[in-house]
């Protein structure tokens, strides 16, 4: 490459790496911002930015040949949109548009689309400018991408989310800077912008941009703690990969810290002094007496060992120790809660302190146990919900892959013979999907439903409830000891079930002296338990859908029945915009080329892109789905499979270039069955990844993605470089349009899909895309005959076609 290709390739990449910095950054801004599954459809919305953006260079800034300046000021505007989009979203007061009714939302989503926009612009003119090396060009933008990855892991984790933000307009402005060298124009402008973005970016570090508020939303612990009059005050707080954790002090709660992830889902930090009196001790206690509940009726050779799973602030390591519990286990995914908590150990006596009875892991809970050898006689989830937003792949939480009926099953293989699970959920619908999600792992254990309700015993305080689930099941005089003390306390509602008592009916009086009747036991689990229905049965008239979930279908805390709302919107919206965009291409296709030649496949070319930007998006979004789960950290195993993927495409990319101009369709061809191949492996690989280690498993695993990114960054260049051999470069702007709306609509479809029949299916489907896109581009070679000199595709310089004023002359002039 000469300094003028050089200098365009490298544009490519920091613009590239500048996005999905921005994008990363702003999931984790908008997690505290908005509820986890907004930030789904903002994120969404501003990607659609990306086609939006092509589609404008095309519309209306193709001719910028007559304004040489205004091309360097796309580049400089896009650059500093990034930090100046950032700090809008955290300054303006519209942290109550949360969703599709309030007038802040659609700010929201005008604010956050604006970067993307401008990189849609500049990389659509920069492709369209160069198509004939649209493949290493394209390899470019996919390696910035994967750089950009591990740029956002390391920004979140040593600045912000906000930090972030600012860091990716400060990338872009290198690419700016860059650009402006290699078209020997002055450099003092790429310079300024590389230095404003710098300051911007240096202003987080140093607090001159505004701090990320907490959204106004009932579901933001910390917001609702403020609205009901209690004086929250934020007294240490950390930002990392995971999100933003606080450690916060109530007035009305002295013996309390609270650590909350993006100002949702609290856990206490509880005040443990050996001068503290007894009856201090007893009202903290008592908060919690549904938690000691199970302990208490223990004997001690059934508390030798205890793992838990989300040990968030300490309580649940508090109360195992303070019950004699021996040796304990706790793994936590946030490594900052970890950090906080020793931080703080003259508030908590040191409760995370490490020794020979307790060992603090950071990790996934679930992964980390399938990884040991080890057996326990108490497994404790309490609550662990983050109701935070740590990817962009999905509509899922984390915490859904640890109520999976795969997960029981590895629950029940690291048990003891009388070893139990103990899990506290907020209320009946909770309990009720665990139950029925716990039967169906009995069931694949060889244990029908009738005798695995003797497992299982519920108790409630009025708020929460408890799930207990023993390996063995209970006998008569292990069920009476504790119906006992239910019966002495009331710990019945929201919901309640001990195996082999009958159903009775509890007397009640409300204010008015009106006088109820209702079930001491949840009646659906008592058919269960008697035998009169079966779970699929019992569970069906139930208002909210409690059916067992899967690693395949991992949304434990998705209740409604149906699609959700947000879900179908995005879907008819994206969809409506995708039909207007295709319309649009096929009428600027017949007009411009009528004059110049007529018979270019216009239908089938735009198929060709649409199809492949809703296949590429369906299988990355189900490999990030199906790989995730075998790492240990969700934020480290999101960072690595972009990356190693990404790069693999890039390569993928950058290889096809080589390939010959009169084999470009047959290269497609071969591609596309590839990829369709590579993914049905993909689905085949899982159960021979299950039999391995972990450490061998994910390594097969990366080394199939990477294998698989080879061929699926070929498809896309090639069709650009098809447009070049046609003489049909002003058509560039438009199929990168297609694409990235097709990208986006694709991962709605995805999560539709797979929610409906799951993540396997998503992968199966992604497979005969690609194959039915063998058969579209062997129509494409079909309707264009066309013979070419085998010498055709000799590398050359960049040079443009369609904009050839531009690329000559230096903008400056």
């Amino acid at each position: 490459m000469n300094s003028r290709s050089s200098s365009i390739f490298w544009t490519t990449l920091f613009t590239s790496m500048a996005i999905l910095v921005y994008e990363v950054a702003l999931t984790r801004v908008f997690s505290v911002i908005l509820n986890y599954h907004f930030v789904f459809v903002v994120i969404s919305f501003a990607l659609l930015g990306l086609g939006l953006g092509s589609m404008a260079q095309g519309l209306w800034f193709r001719g910028l040949s007559r304004f040489r300046t205004l091309r360097l000021w796309l580049f400089i505007a896009g650059a500093f949109s990034f930090p100046v989009s950032g700090v809008l979203l955290v300054s303006l007061p519209l942290t109550a548009g949360v969703d599709f009714s309030h007038l802040g939302f659609y700010i929201y989503l005008g604010i956050a689309t604006v970067p993307f926009m401008f990189a849609g612009i500049n990389l659509a003119w920069i492709f369209q400018t160069w198509t004939d090396r649209a493949a290493v060009l394209y390899a470019g933008d996919l390696i910035g991408a994967a750089i950009g990855a591990v740029g956002a892991w390391f920004l979140l984790e040593h600045v912000s989310g906000l930090g972030a933000v600012m860091g990716s307009g400060m990338v872009a402005g290198i690419g700016v800077l860059i650009f402006t060298l290699g078209r020997h124009i002055t450099p003092i402008r790429g310079v300024a912008v590389l230095l404003g973005t710098g300051v911007l970016f240096l202003g987080s570090f140093l607090t001159i941009v505004p701090e990320i508020p907490i959204g106004q939303d009932t579901d933001k612990d910390l917001y609702r703690m403020g609205k009901s009059g209690l004086s929250p005050e934020i007294v240490d707080s950390r930002w990392s990969a995971f999100g933003r954790t606080d450690l916060v002090k109530d007035s009305h709660s002295p013996h309390e810290l609270a650590l909350y992830v993006d100002g949702a889902a609290g856990t206490p930090m509880i005040h443990v002094d050996s001068t503290m009196n007894q009856k201090t001790k007893l009202q903290i206690i008592s908060r919690w007496a549904l938690q000691y509940f199970p302990y208490s009726f223990l004997p001690e050779n059934e508390k030798e060992s205890a793992y838990i799973i989300g040990p968030g602030g300490g309580k649940d390591v508090l109360i195992a120790r303070s019950t004699g519990v021996k040796q304990i286990t706790a793994v936590e995914v946030n490594p900052d809660m970890v950090e906080l908590v020793r931080d703080h150990s003259d508030f908590n006596g040191g409760i995370y302190a490490e020794g020979d009875q307790l060992d603090i892991m950071i990790g996934e809970g679930r992964q980390v146990l399938r990884n040991s050898d080890s057996t326990y006689d108490i497994i404790s989830l309490a609550l662990p919900i983050t109701k935070s937003r740590r990817s962009y792949e999905s509509y899922a939480l984390t915490e859904d892959y640890l109520f999976t009926v795969e997960a029981f099953q590895e629950y029940f293989d690291h048990m003891t013979q009388e070893g139990r699970v103990m899990i506290l959920a907020h209320g009946e619908t909770e309990v009720l999907r665990l139950v029925s999600t716990a039967l169906r792992a009995f069931e694949l254990n060889g244990i029908e439903n009738t005798t695995a309700m003797k497992h299982f015993y519920a108790v409630s305080d009025g708020m929460m409830a408890l799930l207990v689930i023993k390996k063995q099941p209970f006998t008569r005089q292990e069920v009476s000891n504790r119906h006992q003390l239910v019966e002495k306390f009331q710990l019945h509602k929201p919901v309640a079930y001990f195996p082999y008592l009958e159903q009775e009916q509890l007397h009640m009086m409300f204010p008015g002296e009106q006088h109820i009747e209702t079930p001491m036991f949840q009646q659906a689990m008592m058919d269960i338990g008697t035998g009169r229905f079966k779970s699929e049965v019992a569970f069906m008239d139930y208002p909210m859908d409690v059916s067992p979930v899967t690693d395949n279908q991992p949304f434990f805390y998705d209740f409604k029945k149906g699609l959700p709302g947000t879900l179908t919107i995005l879907f008819i919206i994206f969809a409506i915009l995708l039909g207007l965009i295709i319309y649009q291409t096929k009428i600027r296709i017949s007009a411009q080329f009528a004059a110049v030649r007529s018979g270019f496949p216009g239908k089938t070319f735009i198929a060709s892109v649409t199809i492949l930007g809703l296949a590429f998006m369906m299988g990355e979004l189900s490999l990030f789905q199906k790989i995730v789960p075998y790492f240990r950290h969700p934020s480290i195993a999101l960072t690595v499979t972009l990356v190693v993927l990404l790069t693999g495409t890039g390569i993928g990319s950058w290889v096809s270039q080589r390939f010959r101009e009169s084999n470009l369709l047959n290269t497609l061809r071969i591609a596309a069955v590839a990829i369709g191949v590579l993914f049905f492996g993909f689905r085949m690989i899982f159960p021979l990844v299950d039999t391995l280690s972990m450490e061998a498993g994910r390594l097969v695993l990366i080394a199939w993605l990477f294998l698989t990114g080879l061929p699926l960054g070929t498809p896309f260049p090639t069709l650009l470089r098809f447009l070049h051999r046609e003489d049909r470069q002003d058509i560039v702007p438009y199929a990168w349009g297609i694409n990235g709306v097709a990208s986006v609509t694709g991962s709605v479809f995805a999560v539709i899909l797979a929610k409906w029949f799951g993540w396997n299916f998503v992968l199966v489907f992604a497979g005969i895309a690609y194959l039915s896109l063998a058969v579209v581009f062997t129509r494409l070679r079909n309707l264009i005959p066309r013979t070419l000199n085998s010498d055709a595709d000799d590398a050359g310089p960049l040079v443009s076609k369609p904009e050839a004023d531009v690329a000559e002359i230096p903008l400056n002039a």
